[in-house]
């Protein structure tokens, strides 16, 4: 079982389409905590499906993906990718 393998459970709890998490949510949801650089670097939290990501793998594969994140307030907003219009292919969350 993947360190994100809880994350990817609460989210698949939620019966709204997008939930918004503090980062500090997710590390008592993981119970651990989350690498340095999720707080550092938006991309820790992008929507990268090549592989090297193991978080981004978890969310994606359960259906989810970041659509914003905001380091200065420490917190992630996922939504559901059915829910969602695909009309851009764009792997990137918004930074808010």
């Amino acid at each position: 079982m993947s360190k994100y393998a809880p994350l990817v459970d609460y989210l698949n709890e939620q019966r709204n389409d997008s939930v918004t998490v503090s980062f500090d949510d997710i590390a008592c949801i993981i119970g651990g905590t989350l690498p340095a650089s999720a707080r550092l670097y938006p991309a820790w939290w992008g929507n990268d499906t090549n592989g090297r990501h193991v978080n981004a793998n978890e969310w994606l594969n359960a259906g989810w993906k970041v659509e914003s994140v905001s380091l200065d307030e420490e917190r992630v907003t996922f939504v559901h990718r059915d829910a969602e219009q695909r009309d851009s292919p764009d792997q990137t969350p918004a930074l808010i």
